[in-house]
């Protein structure tokens, strides 16, 4: 496992903080890395990417970037190799566009390949 990585990537907005520290694990003497991301503002809205890389390869992930649309959110994780995932979520399953299809499930979650070929993840 000591070879092994995370990599995190939140989703930038003005306002944000980040505080790296370490916490408890399975004792006291047991530390942990961890990281919070702080937003002041008059609201706020987080997205992360959470990435276990084993033997400490290459990221597959170059961006995480929220939208709002009215009442829906949709975060988009932007990959290396060209494709995207989107997640799209309306509580109200009314129907809108999820990149490029009509869609009025609550929740959408759509892969992307560099090609534009799509595919449902859930």
């Amino acid at each position: 496992m000591e070879s092994d990585d995370v990599e995190i990537v939140v989703d930038g907005q003005s306002g944000s903080g980040v505080l790296v520290s370490t916490g408890v694990g399975e004792s006291v003497l047991d530390r942990i890395p961890m990281v919070m991301v702080t937003r002041t503002g008059s609201s706020a809205r987080f997205a992360a990417v959470i990435e276990p890389r084993k033997d400490r390869g290459e990221s597959s992930v170059d961006d995480v970037v929220t939208s709002v649309n009215g009442e829906a959110i949709s975060v988009t994780v932007i990959l290396k190799d060209g494709s995207r995932e989107v997640f799209d979520l309306d509580l109200r399953g009314r129907e809108r566009d999820v990149v490029g299809e009509r869609l009025s499930e609550a929740f959408v979650a759509v892969r992307v390949d560099g090609d534009g070929v799509r595919s449902r993840l859930y």
